[in-house]
């Protein structure tokens, strides 16, 4: 069995062995965002091929900035290394491993090697670099590998479509509609890309998505920048830009003992780098605009103000795109409300929706669609319904009153404080349910539209 470095390192780990920090990267922003997580002024990129020699080959570059590790990244992906053991085909390099630097007090190596004429496996040990070591027989090499070589990773195989291109290991998905139902974030490793338009403007923008696994965590990391054209129907008051984002979360969810709260964010991210954030930062009566004009101004220390407004309903206006997204003023595109991207939107005739996200809590998200106990295909019912009557005094928050935006005094679904879970449809509070034993949040077109609240342990590494 042929392992790389990083899946050696965590072997090693399990054991007690100390081992510098480290992180998997599929991509030149992934590496440097790997760098800022490890600390530190010095970092070591290292190619991870099925060879030694890898140093004298070039695939192993030390660096002084988080910069010099995007670049260093960049070079090797894609590189086909070539060294004694790989034969003059060499081996392209599709992951890096990026480690933190280490003051060296000795140098000792170590290796295991299968003596095929004793039958028995030898302790090489040298303090010299490729004394014995590292050097192998290129022949002896391809011979242990013949019936145990690993196949090269996911990022070939474009395992979330039906009709994606595959150039040089990176999944095109620009347009596609996904189509896997797997509810593990790894089985969706590799990295994608998408040619765009924002159609408002005319810029195009190329897009940048990438997802890895380490041990029981997935690593998504994305320049936002979706896979289908943006901007139709809307003229976003600013301009879409590449935003950097990177965020964790588990491989392995479990449903807690009580639901976690939505904060300010976001609460998805979607297979295709894209967030998706619940709420708006408009509440009436909060912020320093006209009563029920308000846009900006309600942050995370109104979290449980009742009468912030609805970013879905039809009674609101923020700006959204035919995507149902809009532009924070950085730039950064994302989603709001019923997202209507990667998935089929009618149900009727149509297989179970596919998953398009993971919540931060490490859940998956699905579209709409799923197949019911009579065995037809249907789309999820939210459980929440809008109140009756007339609009009742919160404490410590100002009542909506008929003014500016707000058409009626009366309980209309145009603030989330205007409708409670009832448990009239498929979903529980959060907007999840269980089917064939697989707990996962569905898509609907009435509030909460995605997430009310998280059913897991939200990942600290989601923002």
């Amino acid at each position: 069995m042929n392992i790389h470095e990083y899946q050696a390192k965590e072997l090693l780990a399990g054991f007690g062995v100390q081992i510098p920090r480290g992180g998997l990267a599929y991509s030149p922003e992934q590496a440097a965002y790997r760098a800022r997580e490890i600390g530190g002024n010095i970092w070591v990129v290292k190619a991870q091929i099925h060879s030694g020699g890898r140093g004298k080959a070039g695939g192993v570059i030390v660096c002084h900035s988080e910069n010099e590790v995007h670049d260093a990244a960049d070079r090797l992906f894609g590189r086909r290394l070539v060294t004694e053991q790989t034969g003059a085909a060499g081996k392209v390099v599709y992951r890096v491993y990026v480690e933190g630097g280490v003051s060296i007090a000795n140098e000792l190596y170590l290796g295991l090697v299968l003596d095929r004429k004793s039958e028995r496996v030898m302790v090489v040990a040298s303090s010299a670099e490729n004394n014995g070591t590292a050097t192998v027989p290129a022949t002896e090499a391809a011979t242990a590998s013949e019936t145990t070589e690993t196949t090269e990773p996911a990022v070939t195989e474009p395992a979330m479509t039906q009709s994606a291109t595959v150039e040089n290991g990176v999944v095109d998905i620009t347009d596609q509609v996904l189509v896997s139902t797997d509810a593990n974030c790894a089985a969706y490793v590799g990295s994608y890309s998408s040619m765009i338009t924002d159609v408002s403007t005319g810029t195009e923008f190329d897009g940048s998505f990438t997802v890895s696994e380490s041990g029981d965590t997935c690593t998504f990391v994305s320049n936002q920048i979706p896979n289908h054209d943006a901007g139709e129907g809307s003229r976003f008051a600013t301009d879409i830009a590449e935003v950097n984002l990177a965020v964790e979360v588990t491989t392995n969810p479990v449903v807690a003992d009580g639901t976690t709260a939505l904060d300010m964010g976001a609460s998805v991210i979607m297979l295709n780098g894209v967030k998706w954030e619940a709420y708006p930062a408009a509440c009436f009566g909060v912020g320093n605009e006209p009563e029920g004009q308000e846009a900006i101004g309600c942050g995370p220390d109104e979290i449980e103000n009742p009468w912030r407004y609805n970013i879905g309903s039809p009674l609101n206006n923020f700006g959204f795109d035919d995507y149902l997204a809009h532009v924070q003023p950085g730039g950064l595109y994302h989603y709001h409300s019923t997202p209507s991207v990667l998935y089929d939107i009618e149900c009727e005739g149509t297989a179970v929706s596919p998953v398009i996200g993971f919540a931060a809590d490490g859940f998956p998200l699905y579209g709409p669609c799923f197949e019911d106990a009579d065995g037809s295909i249907r789309a999820a019912e939210t459980g929440y319904t809008i109140k009756d009557g007339v609009r009742e005094d919160v404490d410590g928050y100002t009542t909506p009153s008929v003014v500016g935006n707000v058409t009626s005094d009366e309980y209309d679904g145009q603030f989330i404080g205007d409708h409670e879970w009832t448990d009239a449809g498929d979903l529980d509070g959060c907007n999840g349910m269980t089917v064939d034993g697989q707990y996962g949040y569905y898509v609907t077109g009435a509030y909460p539209y995605v997430l009310a609240c998280y059913a897991g342990t939200v990942s600290n590494n989601f923002r």
